[in-house]
């Protein structure tokens, strides 16, 4: 009777035993939820694209977070080092979106302050730090028994052969291959796509003749280039004449034609960054915008003396005019006269022109060495007001040759002579340099040099 009567007793005991263990657990969890309420929201984990994120502009650094957060505005947000940016939220994502491409190699921190839960308003802050990334370089040297394309970074010496090939006039980069011009048999250019491996493919030109101003496009995988010559039959010449490939596609040369229907005599074009458009300068001095896709449109921008160059975020190109370089904003037509500012006192006379995206541009420029009654050239930023100099040939003995901007702005890239007085040039007749020809990185913040190259042609 005793071990019957024992059972129900045990029983008993084991419910009360789990209902208070399931009473504590949930007290505990109750107390531990309110806490990390209490205590505000929490950073989960975070989202950027460190590559892109300084190859343009609208890229996100996306914060997820332990709860739905309330709005957040932009002056809630810390950028180290400081960067432009817009911000919006949704449920537990906070999305810092950062105006212009950011500097390469460099440790950012962000910080979110005053964030609040939807449910609760007790604050917390949120931080997230990244690096974002070196890119790789392409260049040529044609120094040595054969032209090489050459592989480096920012942040090394290092360097890889990429190809190698007798008399190579220029070529562009794409994801994967490279398009090379190089001299061929007969004395005109020869065009061929070089793959990673090493394989490649001849892409037939209209004829016999030169080819010049080759480009790439990575957003819509197209090359472009400017031919002069004849066709095989002999029926047909073609006179500064633009053409386009789509390696994409069928490998087929398609000609660009104006508002006519004609195609123009192109004195220079540039791809318009991350759109299927071309920005063309023809003969006549009209500037026109071109698009490429199915509904290929043309649109005149105007009549100028000349065309510098097109800006990495694909806004504004620098045109000249009888009194000097315009930005030219190509989404509402508006201009912006870029009029070099004093330099030591003095108005220098103004060069090669390029817009930087964040503000300001940098410009060559020449003035007068009282002294010796020389003139000496200087690359400059300009913000509109004040210029500074940024890099000058050693002994002010050199020259400039060219010179462009790194995609998010952050170096003037400047191919120069170093001593103007001992240069020998290499003979090539399309893009001749000398044989001197060397390239420095010039930061445009501090007028640091950190990089030098014995080459030309950067491409990023």
């Amino acid at each position: 009777m005793s071990v019957s009567s024992a059972a129900p007793a045990t029983h008993r005991t084991f419910r009360r035993t789990l209902a208070a263990t399931v009473a504590v657990l949930v007290v505990l969890v109750a107390v531990f939820a309110t806490l990390g309420f209490s205590q505000g929201p929490k950073l989960s984990s975070a989202q950027i694209d460190t590559a892109q994120v300084v190859q343009q502009g609208g890229q996100q650094l996306r914060l997820f977070v332990n709860q739905a957060v309330a709005s957040i505005e932009a002056d809630q947000i810390t950028v180290t080092p400081a960067a432009a940016i817009s911000v919006s939220t949704s449920g537990d994502v906070v999305a810092v979106q950062f105006d212009e491409p950011l500097r390469y190699n460099t440790d950012y921190v962000v910080e979110v302050s005053g964030v609040t839960s939807v449910y609760v308003a007790q604050p917390s802050t949120l931080t997230y730090e990244f690096t974002t990334a070196s890119p790789e370089l392409y260049y040529l040297d044609r120094a040595g028994d054969s032209d090489r394309i050459i592989r480096t970074a920012l942040s090394t010496t290092d360097r890889d052969i990429v190809y190698e090939a007798a008399s190579i006039e220029d070529y562009a980069v794409f994801d994967g291959a490279l398009a090379v011009v190089t001299t061929g048999s007969d004395g005109g250019s020869a065009l061929a796509l070089v793959s990673a491996e090493g394989n490649v493919e001849d892409i037939a030109l209209p004829g016999v003749g030169v080819v010049e101003q080759l480009q790439s496009s990575a957003t819509t995988g197209m090359l472009g280039f400017i031919f002069t010559g004849t066709d095989a039959a002999g029926g047909t010449d073609y006179a500064r004449t633009l053409f386009t490939v789509n390696l994409g596609g069928s490998r087929a040369l398609v000609a660009v034609t104006g508002l006519d229907g004609l195609t123009p005599q192109v004195e220079r074009w540039d791809f318009v960054p991350t759109t299927s458009d071309i920005v063309v300068y023809a003969a006549d001095q009209s500037l026109l915008r071109v698009g490429l896709g199915d509904a290929a449109t043309v649109l005149p921008l105007g009549q100028f003396s000349g065309f510098q160059s097109m800006s990495a975020d694909g806004r504004t190109v620098v045109v000249t005019d009888p009194f000097g370089a315009v930005a030219l904003n190509l989404n509402d037509g508006s201009i912006q006269r870029l009029d070099p500012s004093p330099l030591e006192g003095e108005v220098p006379f103004a060069g090669a022109t390029a817009v930087v995206p964040s503000g300001g541009w940098v410009q060559q420029v020449a003035d007068i060495d009282v002294t010796t009654g020389r003139y000496k050239s200087a690359m400059v930023f300009d913000d509109g007001n004040t210029a500074r100099i940024i890099y000058r040939t050693p002994r002010d003995e050199g020259s400039f040759v060219n010179f462009a901007l790194s995609p998010n702005g952050q170096y003037a890239v400047v191919e120069t002579v170093p001593d103007v007085s001992t240069s020998v040039d290499d003979g090539y007749t399309v893009n001749p340099r000398s044989t001197s020809i060397t390239t420095v990185f010039v930061d445009v913040g501090t007028g640091a040099v950190v990089k030098s190259i014995e080459g030309f042609r950067v491409s990023w």
